[in-house]
C-alpha cells in the first residue's frame, strides 16, 4: 500500500503536505468505513475524512502494475497438475503465512474438507515446519495429509497467475488475508470471508464491498462460513455466479486503480484543509 501511495504522494514519517495556498501537516491513518464511521464517530477526538462508498482503505496497484500481464494471464496453457495440483478435485486455497492460520481457522478448513471429500487445501511453502505442522493438524482430523497441496513460493507475476487455478480463497478470520486476497481477486478467484469486529478481520470485507461482490462471498457466522464453503463445491452455479462478478467488477470497480484513489484522496485532502481554514470542525464525507 505505502508503495503505491509514494508514487503519487510525497509521504515522509507518515506526514503529507498539500500543495495549497497555506501550508498545513496532516497525521493520517486508514481504516475501514464498516470499521468505527458509523458506530463510533462518537468517540473520537478526530475528525473524520469519510471516503466515497465502494472505496477499499486498502491500496491495490493492478491496473497500474499489471495491465499488460493481465492481458495474457488468463490465456496461460499450466494445467493444474503441471503446479502441483490435482485435477477433478474442488481447490481450496490459502495464500497468507503461517502466522494468520491459527488452531481455529485450519480446524474449520478441516471441517469443510470432511463435507467436501473431493476437494484439497491449498497452501504455500513459507517453511518446512509450519508445512509439516500443518499435515500433522490435518492427519489429527482424519483427513489425508496429501491433501493438503503445499506449492513453493514463486515471482510475483507467476503467482498471480497460477492464482487461477484455485476455486475458492478461504479467509483467515482473526487476521484477514490482505495484498494476497487482493491477489487472488485480481486473478479472478472468489474469496469467502466472515467479517470480526477488529479491524485487521475486516479487510477482505473492505475489498469486497469495493469490488461490489460481497453477496456472493461475505458471511457472518463460522457456520455460514462453513456451509458457504461446501456450497460452492457443490453447487457449480454458485461458484459461477462469484466468479463471474470477480471477473466483471476487478476492472469495473475502483479496487484495483490507485490512481483513482489518489484523486479522492487529493480532493478530501483540499476539502479538509479549504473547510478548516473556514473554522470547519466537522467530518468531511466525500460523496
Amino acid at each position: 500500500c505505502m508503495r503505491s501511495l509514494q508514487r503519487l504522494f510525497r509521504i515522509r514519517s507518515a506526514r503529507m503536505k498539500c500543495a495549497v495556498p497555506f501550508s498545513q501537516h496532516f497525521s493520517y491513518t486508514f481504516f475501514h468505513r464498516s470499521f468505527g464511521y458509523a458506530r463510533k464517530q462518537g468517540y473520537l477526538a478526530e475528525k473524520l475524512l469519510v471516503f466515497p462508498d465502494r472505496m477499499s482503505y486498502h491500496l491495490n496497484a493492478k491496473q497500474e502494475s499489471y495491465d499488460q500481464y493481465a492481458l495474457r494471464a488468463f490465456h496461460a496453457n499450466e494445467s493444474r497438475t503441471s503446479i502441483g495440483l490435482p485435477e477433478g478435485k474442488f481447490v481450496y486455497a490459502s495464500f497468507n503465512q503461517p502466522y494468520k492460520i491459527d488452531k481455529y481457522v485450519f480446524k474449520v478448513w478441516m471441517k469443510i474438507l470432511q463435507r467436501v471429500p473431493n476437494s484439497v487445501l491449498w497452501l504455500l511453502n513459507f517453511n518446512d515446519e509450519a508445512t509439516n505442522r500443518f499435515r500433522e493438524a490435518a492427519r489429527a482430523s482424519d483427513i489425508d495429509a496429501d491433501r493438503i497441496v503445499v506449492t513453493p513460493l514463486l515471482p510475483k507475476a507467476t503467482h498471480l497467475r497460477l492464482k487461477k487455478h484455485a476455486d475458492l480463497l478461504l479467509d483467515t478470520p482473526a487476521y484477514n488475508a490482505h495484498s494476497t486476497a487482493a491477489d487472488a481477486l485480481w486473478s479472478g478467484v472468489p474469496a469467502l470471508t466472515a467479517p470480526q469486529e477488529i479491524m485487521s478481520g475486516r479487510v477482505c470485507s473492505s475489498l469486497l464491498a469495493a469490488l461490489q461482490c460481497e453477496k456472493h462471498t461475505v458471511v457472518q457466522s463460522t457456520e455460514e462460513y462453513i456451509d458457504k464453503a461446501v456450497a460452492f463445491a457443490q453447487n457449480s452455479t454458485l461458484l459461477a455466479e462469484a466468479r463471474s462478478c470477480v471477473h466483471e467488477q476487478r476492472r469495473a470497480s475502483r479496487l484495483f486503480s490507485v490512481s483513482d484513489f489518489a484523486d479522492v484522496f487529493v480532493r478530501g485532502l483540499r476539502a479538509s484543509i479549504e473547510l478548516a481554514h473556514l473554522q470547519f470542525r466537522g467530518h468531511v464525507v466525500l460523496a
